[in-house]
């Protein structure tokens, strides 16, 4: 079942994986937020000390596949990386201009997982959430 503990073990999971190398300068907490049609994901600084990432309640569905979800979280713990929702150095002036998160989850090794979510979210998404909202 996909709840809070459940996203917390995919996140320690990933770290461990992907982003071994980057310490935790902030305490990094996860959990499932609103359904919504747009956004995947999103991390916060909530304070000089936690980073809070939240992910959408639809990727709770186990019709949505266990890699959109990680590659979900690991483009959030890229943006961490890279010093937005964390309290980390900013290395960027943009969170996503000119395919840095690509670039950096490709350089990680987990390129595989954020192309193969966006193949899906372009060719499912659209459908999945008329689904689910028009019933």
């Amino acid at each position: 079942m996909r709840d809070d503990q459940w996203l917390r073990e995919k996140l320690d999971k990933i770290w461990s994986e992907y982003f071994l190398d980057v310490p935790k300068t902030d305490k990094v907490i996860i959990h499932f937020s609103k359904k919504c049609r747009n956004r995947l994901g999103s991390i916060r600084l909530v304070n000089n000390t936690l980073s809070e990432i939240k992910i959408n309640g639809f990727l709770k569905d186990p019709d949505i596949p266990e890699f959109v979800c990680e590659a979900v979280m690991a483009h959030e713990l890229t943006h961490y990386v890279h010093g937005f929702g964390s309290s980390r150095p900013q290395l960027y002036k943009y969170p996503h201009r000119g395919g840095i998160v690509a670039r950096e989850m490709i350089r990680r090794g987990v390129g595989h997982k954020h192309y193969a979510a966006k193949d899906w979210i372009n060719t499912n998404w659209m459908g999945f959430y008329e689904s689910k909202v028009h019933r």
